[in-house]
């Protein structure tokens, strides 16, 4: 009976520093995603892009872009000028655009007014909320992305 007890203790101590070890388990991954509700239709990509370009007057411009690869439908948010900084952008068709454009390339709403709020920038991702509304009155809301960052 003592050797059941002492087996028994023996047991608990290993599961006790088992249970206290360092955990080998990986970091978490992020999850890209791209999702915009459109006049009350939620619409999700299945890929996500994000680059930055040069525009004529030396200013940064960046973009984002969601894409549905099966209807080849996309969205495409162009932030100018972009700072690398995070905070609160209006959207208008002078200072940033943004477009949804349908498998054909075909324009089908231009951003008339708006806002992008890009919450995180690092090199793992960039982060943000957005919503506009379209010269035909369409209304792009509760919209949010996360893209590759290294900008």
């Amino acid at each position: 009976m003592k050797n059941c007890w002492a087996i028994a203790a023996l047991l608990v101590v290993a599961v006790f520093f088992g249970a206290c070890s360092k955990s080998n388990s990986s970091p978490a991954t992020i999850t890209y995603a791209f999702k915009v509700t459109i006049n009350g239709m939620l619409w999700n990509s299945n890929a996500i892009y994000a680059n930055t370009a040069w525009s004529g007057n030396s200013d940064t411009t960046l973009f984002i872009t969601g894409k549905d690869t099966i209807s080849g439908k996309q969205i495409t948010i162009g932030l100018k000028p972009y700072k690398g900084k995070t905070g609160t952008f209006i959207l208008n068709d002078t200072s940033a655009s943004s477009v949804y454009i349908d498998s054909n390339s075909t324009t089908l709403g231009m951003a008339r007014y708006g806002q992008i709020t890009l919450s995180a920038i690092n090199s793992n991702n960039i982060q943000g909320t957005f919503n506009f509304t379209c010269y035909d009155s369409s209304k792009y809301t509760i919209g949010s992305f996360t893209a590759p960052g290294g900008f």
